[in-house]
């Protein structure tokens, strides 16, 4: 019984705050939604064009720049996607309070 209470109110909590990020919410418009999805073509393109270059004969200082781009368009493309959003604090709550509703049923 107490696991159960445990686990609806994690659940409870998971599903008020873990929100997706609409463009309502955030208040972009089309020209901005053409403008990052024309971006993020461009770097799609770019990581095609980065994976299917022949690496074998590249120097150790080559692919060490080629995993630094593309660690960067990966992170470009998070930043243009708007991801997810947990603050700090809703992470303590989610595991603060099914370890305190535990040991107050104890």
């Amino acid at each position: 019984m107490k696991t159960r209470i445990v686990i609806t109110i994690t659940l409870l909590l998971t599903m008020l705050f873990c929100g997706t990020n609409t463009n309502a919410a955030t208040g972009q418009n089309d020209s901005t939604n053409n403008a990052s999805l024309m971006k993020a073509k461009a770097l799609m393109m770019r990581l095609d064009i980065i994976n299917a270059t022949d690496q074998s004969k590249f120097t150790k200082a080559e692919k060490r720049i080629l995993r630094k781009e593309v660690r960067s368009i990966k992170g470009n493309l998070k930043e243009l996607r708007g991801g997810r959003y947990m603050p700090t604090m809703l992470i303590i709550l989610l595991v603060l309070v099914p370890v305190s509703v535990f040991q107050l049923t104890e």
